[in-house]
């Protein structure tokens, strides 16, 4: 964290996690983390994202048919390529192949969408 508050990487370099089962992200560990489930993934796969600090970045990326849902971080918001935040709590969803989705934290407690770097269908869950 810097002295503004906005949270500053340690490094440029942006992890890739494969998963295989449900995964709550480790501060340090999963900082600017790309999400992506298993080939040969069947069943839903659930990300719960680490607290929304100014700055943070997290991607997903679906590269199986399984269903990937990101759920932010206890009473926190996150908003889909529209803009709208959705209420506190509430997960996004997808379940097509190739669907790519940046999340952003530029308030407090709130992960943003980036419109432009958003492929395929996600929808809340």
């Amino acid at each position: 964290m810097s002295k503004s508050g906005y949270f500053v990487p340690k490094s440029r370099n942006t992890t890739v996690r494969t998963i295989k089962v449900d995964t709550t992200l480790e501060e340090h560990k999963d900082e600017a983390v790309t999400v992506t489930t298993l080939t040969g993934c069947t069943s839903q796969k659930r990300v719960t994202l680490l607290p929304a600090v100014p700055g943070r970045v997290f991607r997903a990326e679906q590269s199986t048919a399984c269903r990937l849902v990101v759920v932010p971080a206890s009473g926190e918001k996150l908003s889909l390529h529209t803009g709208v935040l959705q209420s506190a709590d509430t997960a996004i969803t997808s379940e097509v192949v190739g669907a790519k989705i940046e999340l952003m934290c530029k308030a407090t407690g709130e992960w943003e969408c980036s419109g432009d770097k958003t492929v395929g269908i996600w929808q809340t869950a």
